[in-house]
């Protein structure tokens, strides 16, 4: 099921977005990237816990781009960390987004994702909206910001009920953010994934 509680309290701030348009979704790769993401978070329990951490383990890595968003979450100080650093507090995020996506959704809850057909274009990056819903409660609307990586299209930022994620957590990790050391904002972001494991 999807642990609306745990997910909502991390997420602090709207992303407001300009210039709208509506792309054509035939055969959309970003939409088709979110799909195949969706079917990942929506295993069914059966096929063992293993295989489907290991499943959405290598399904957040080839769906996110977690060197932009890290870029994002520290802002200036990241210009100024070596390869190695940022390659750290990359996987670092990493680790902590499988973790977010594992412990919020399992298919116990009997939940549902509809991804609207409908991409919409902003700019350089594509919105690709996603309804959830679970039996016995309101839907929450799960949208992807995506970017062209490569000839690739991989999410960026992640909004839940329209509220960025990417906001929250650079507000989470402002302290270590503002001290300027890499190995401190990489072991801020360990002991969230740490909290959240033994949620």
């Amino acid at each position: 099921m999807l642990r609306r509680k745990n997910w909502a309290v991390a997420l602090a701030a709207v992303f407001s977005l300009t210039q709208v348009a509506v792309a054509d979704t035939a055969g959309d790769p970003a939409e088709a990237r979110i799909e195949a993401f969706s079917n990942v978070l929506l295993m069914p329990d059966d096929s063992g816990h293993t295989q489907r951490r290991e499943e959405l383990s290598s399904a957040v890595a080839e769906t996110f781009n977690f060197e932009v968003m890290s870029e994002f979450i520290v802002g200036s100080p990241w210009q100024q960390f070596s390869v190695d650093e940022r390659a750290r507090i990359a996987e670092a995020m990493q680790i902590y987004t499988k973790e977010r996506f594992a412990r919020n959704f399992t298919s116990s809850g009997g939940e549902t994702i509809t991804i609207d057909p409908e991409v919409q274009v902003r700019g350089v990056d594509k919105l690709v909206r996603s309804t959830i819903e679970v039996r016995g409660d309101s839907p929450d609307r799960l949208d992807y910001r995506m970017r062209e990586y490569q000839g690739v299209w991989r999410v960026i930022d992640v909004y839940l009920n329209g509220v960025s994620d990417l906001t929250a957590r650079r507000a989470d990790l402002a302290k270590s953010v503002e001290s300027g050391d890499p190995d401190a904002i990489q072991a801020d972001i360990r002991r969230a994934t740490a909290k959240l494991a033994g949620s």
